[in-house]
């Protein structure tokens, strides 16, 4: 998602102050997720901090734990009723938000990387409509999924949430990285580093979550694997992104590098470039068999002539006016302006903020790292 935004952003000074507008964003979490948590587990101890299976069953109807219900518990223990009201709407909104922004971006990548990989003429009405079937068949995955969440990770959703984060996330980060500061990634390299990192990453993945996590109290009857049992998720980040840096560069050493004409401008040393990069040759072998699937035939339809199950067919879809604009073929892109001027006062600001930024975190990690 940021990456997306990144490259809709105005200019280069834009999409600094986002990147730093979103860090500042990140340390709220410090503030409205861990101390409330703390709070709620000194106020109600024996059921957030509850260690007895039985317990915790007779309170949360989960033997693993009570911790997924301590910000809740502690809304409605020690606010007025107008404030529930108010925390729970702010709460329901701000999920429905990172949802809808979760799908968005989902169905993006999805009809923009891989299905005009293989319908490269494919219209806007097909890209719509294939994006929100995508959607619908993404939600019904996601709430199939809960059982196996409340199965692993004791039921804490957050420690859940950081786990699939360290399992999928380290290869694109690692392939991102990678592109930026070196041009001899090439992308064999980075296909073959991204897949071998999400193959393992995978591994571990359906490896982690075969096995049920033990309680507290059971944890010496802890019978799995050592590289699940005391290998943290976070540290096995580190060892992915590791492994994926490896397969790139010797994927990367032996096949032929890009040449330089296709990459001006595109790594950070050569961002001073003056020429702008060439665009590569794209390989047009499966335009011949795209009229396999065809959706013209929505665009000569008569509004008269439309049946009632065809107009909620659109409406579903998002096809208000049939897009008849479509038949008189697409319209020519506009240049897109590639320059990364920036004014320096704007950039001066961006690179202040970003140096508070990082000096913050390091503070706060010394700061409650003593506690330990």
């Amino acid at each position: 998602m940021i990456v997306q935004r990144a490259l809709a952003a105005k200019n280069l000074s834009h999409v600094k102050a986002g990147c730093i507008l979103a860090g500042y964003l990140k340390l709220l979490p410090l503030f409205l997720i861990i101390m409330p948590g703390m709070i709620s587990r000194v106020l109600f101890n024996e059921e957030i901090g509850c260690v007895d299976p039985e317990l915790c069953q007779s309170f949360c109807g989960n033997e693993n734990g009570c911790s997924n219900f301590a910000y809740p518990k502690l809304i409605i223990q020690t606010m007025p009723v107008g404030l529930r009201g108010l925390m729970v709407a702010v709460m329901i909104a701000a999920l429905m938000s990172s949802l809808t922004s979760v799908f968005n971006s989902c169905s993006v990548i999805f009809t923009m990387d891989i299905w005009k990989h293989f319908r490269k003429q494919a219209c806007d009405i097909e890209l719509m409509i294939i994006g929100r079937v995508f959607v619908v068949t993404f939600v019904i995955i996601s709430i199939l999924w809960i059982p196996i969440i409340e199965m692993n990770q004791g039921s804490r959703l957050f420690d859940y949430t950081q786990s699939v984060t360290s399992f999928l996330a380290p290869p694109v980060c690692a392939v991102y990285v990678q592109a930026i500061l070196f041009k001899r990634i090439n992308e064999p390299g980075a296909f073959w580093g991204l897949i071998t990192g999400l193959c393992v990453g995978l591994i571990r993945f359906i490896w982690q979550f075969s096995y049920k996590e033990p309680s507290c109290l059971n944890i010496h009857l802890d019978r799995r694997p050592f590289i699940i049992s005391e290998v943290h998720f976070l540290h096995f980040g580190i060892i992915l992104f590791v492994i994926t840096c490896l397969t790139s560069w010797i994927v990367s050493l032996l096949t032929p590098p890009i040449p330089y004409k296709y990459i001006r401008r595109l790594t950070y040393f050569s961002i001073d470039d003056p020429l702008e990069p060439e665009q590569i040759p794209s390989n047009q072998i499966l335009e011949e068999k795209e009229n396999a699937l065809n959706f013209d035939h929505l665009l000569d339809t008569n509004e008269n002539d439309v049946k009632m199950h065809k107009r909620i067919f659109f409406w579903l879809c998002g096809i208000e006016k049939y897009m008849k604009s479509e038949k008189n073929g697409k319209a020519k892109n506009e240049k897109i302006d590639t320059s990364i001027e920036e004014s320096s006062l704007w950039s001066k600001v961006c690179d202040i903020n970003a140096v508070i930024a990082m000096g913050f975190c390091g503070f706060c990690y010394a700061f409650f790292n003593r506690f330990n």
